[in-house]
């Protein structure tokens, strides 16, 4: 159909966050909210963002992932078809919604929403998308994941943060 795939990675502000990703140092700018309020937030957002792609006649299609961070807090990795000419609009969107809430706090620009736009000269959308959802059924040859961790223990953790 000739449209564009877009892989995108949207997260919550810091105040979601227990820890800091690098140190796990305590985040003092947590504010206690727990992985199932961090999704509701970012549930909410979305739903802002999908309002505003129907005034806009915006229509996408594809996949969203809900994979835990380093904390427990989740994060949503998304893979979307659209038509090219609508790309820009719909970044604008999704980033608009991502940095409406603490948007102007260190580091919310470069870090709580990233786009990749998919060549297909490099690798397919599928193939982008399909290690997150492995990730969550079983990890079965995902191998390790970006941290060195056996992508099967990093399944069973995942496993257990979603039954909370």
């Amino acid at each position: 159909m000739g449209h564009e795939a877009l892989f995108i990675t949207v997260t919550c502000p810091s105040k979601y966050h227990r820890a800091f990703p690098k140190s796990g140092v305590a985040n003092p700018k947590w504010e206690g909210f727990m992985p199932d309020e961090a999704n509701s937030y970012l549930n909410h957002q979305w739903q802002k963002a999908r309002a505003e792609f129907k005034r806009q006649n915006i229509a996408h299609y594809g996949f969203r992932v809900a994979e835990p961070q380093h904390d427990g807090t989740p994060h949503w990795h998304m893979l979307f078809f659209i038509e090219s000419e609508k790309l820009d609009a719909l970044k604008a969107i999704i980033r608009h919604y991502a940095l409406e809430v603490d948007g102007d706090e260190k580091g919310a620009a470069e870090n709580r929403c990233d786009f990749k736009q998919i060549d297909p000269n490099k690798g397919s959308a599928t193939g982008y998308i399909l290690k997150y959802i492995a990730r969550n059924i079983d990890s079965e040859g995902v191998g390790e994941d970006k941290f060195g961790n056996d992508s099967l223990l990093v399944a069973q953790r995942i496993d257990a943060w979603a039954s909370c």
